[in-house]
């Protein structure tokens, strides 16, 4: 464990205006985090984990606190590239690359992965090269093999969702299911609370794929989990594509309580301002009425 934990663990509480006795609730007692602080006492995994959680940042990017301009770079790359990914803004993402590919802060292996990870995705949403996005990302995979970081196991399941991903493109939904399968498998080996916003990912793409395949009820179950672990992480990452999803299968159902989660999702869509969104789930619903 870094002993650089405590200090950083210090200096972001302080920045964010925390008391010990805030940061520390329901995660562990106030003496512990003293301890944790001062470098006398090393955090278990799980407890470093909700901490990194509630102070807003990744444990690998804990580690490279100290380092703080290198932390402030790779921090605004890895934003700028969740933005573009996000938004399905694959070239922004193709032009971040060539621009940070050749930096210093890129040149460890997880980094690496990382790059190559992203390559696979303009691989596959840029170029339609196939085969190609597929052999770059098992590179990226491979590259993690070893790996048993908590960040790097979650580097490995988003990677994984994203071979689910490009299966499901391909309309190879049995493939789709073992990819999106062995995503979930490598999340139980990390802390479910640092990669909540990778799981609730994996329950949405899970619930599409079983929506494409006839089979509502279990998407439903399955947008029903993602829902709770919006609700229980507070993030509304996902939340109204999950709960359109929900009113969707609901309705398939024949369950007449389905508008409720479907208002739900146009309220959000709106609030974020998602327009496209909002007007795709009022269209795909008046032609289902």
């Amino acid at each position: 464990m870094h002993s650089s934990y405590g200090h950083a663990i210090k200096s972001l509480r302080e920045q964010q205006g925390l008391t010990q006795e805030a940061l520390a609730k329901d995660i562990c007692d106030r003496s512990t985090l003293s301890k944790i602080e001062n470098g006398s006492s090393t955090p278990h995994a799980s407890t470093l984990a909700k901490l990194c959680t509630r102070l807003n940042i990744s444990i690998s990017n804990l580690e490279l606190y100290q380092n703080e301009d290198h932390y402030l770079y790779t921090l605004s790359f890895t934003n700028d590239v969740r933005r573009a990914a996000a938004n399905r803004a694959y070239t922004d993402i193709e032009r971040l690359i060539e621009t940070h590919a050749t930096a210093p802060s890129f040149q460890e292996p997880h980094m690496i992965a990382f790059l190559r990870w992203l390559q696979a995705l303009v691989h596959h949403h840029v170029y339609n090269q196939t085969d190609e996005a597929f052999h770059v990302l098992q590179e990226a995979l491979d590259t993690l093999k070893q790996s048993t970081h908590i960040d790097r196991i979650k580097m490995k399941a988003d990677m994984l969702m994203s071979k689910g991903n490009f299966f499901f493109n391909l309309k190879q939904f049995d493939q789709a299911a073992s990819a999106y399968h062995q995503a979930k498998e490598q999340l139980k080996n990390s802390h479910f609370l640092h990669a909540y916003d990778t799981l609730i990912r994996l329950y949405f793409n899970v619930s599409v794929l079983l929506i494409k395949q006839g089979q509502y009820q279990d998407a439903l179950e399955h947008c029903q989990a993602g829902i709770r672990m919006c609700i229980e992480t507070n993030t509304m990452q996902s939340l109204g594509e999950l709960y359109y999803h929900a009113g969707l299968c609901e309705y398939h159902l024949g369950i007449e309580t389905y508008q409720t989660n479907i208002d739900y999702a146009l309220t959000l869509f709106r609030i974020k301002g998602h327009d496209q969104f909002h007007s795709f789930v009022e269209e795909k619903m008046n032609k289902l009425k």
